[in-house]
This record gives C-alpha cells, structure tokens and sequence, in this order.
C-alpha cells in the first residue's frame, strides 16, 4: 500500500510555505492560473504559515519529518523532502 506522501516546499510571493501532504499531483490536475488551480493550491497551502527565507523553509521541513518518522503509528514519508520550486499566488 502506497502512503503517497511527504514534506512540500513551495515558494509563493509572499515566502516559502511547508506542508506534509498526499496526493500532491492534485495540484496538476488544472492549468496554471485557472481557477481551479488556485483553489486546490489554498487548499493545499493556504493553512501554512508563511516562510521568509529558503533556508528557513528547509529547517522547518526536516523538522516535520522528524515529526513524523517518530511517530510509531504513521511512519511513513515515501516521498521525502520535495521542493516543488515557484508556484503561481492562490490569493
């Protein structure tokens, strides 16, 4: 059984935003700029709390992988540590 997990960063114009997620290839599913697009990113990342610098963003990752690969009931991050690079603002 796939977990489809791990920890994301994304650069958005206001900072970086970290998050544990699955199916992060949601975010695919429509064009950039669309509507619907810009929904599933807030969905995604509008909760996290935003990150000044990429350095910060990265120390904040491993950090909630260390979270989670310390859990003895979910751990599991199949993915890693992704850097998903400059997304398009959802707001």
């Amino acid at each position: 059984m796939s977990a489809d997990n791990g920890i994301y960063i994304a650069e958005f114009s206001d900072g970086f935003r970290v998050i544990h997620a699955q199916a992060i290839d949601n975010i695919g599913y429509f064009p950039p700029g669309s509507t619907e697009r810009r929904d599933m990113l807030e969905e995604y990342f509008g909760p996290a709390k935003i990150i000044p610098t990429k350095r910060d963003a990265v120390i904040e990752a491993k950090h909630q992988a260390r979270e989670i690969l310390s859990n003895r009931h979910w751990a599991i991050l199949e993915y890693g540590i992704v850097d998903l690079g400059r997304l398009e603002d959802f707001e």
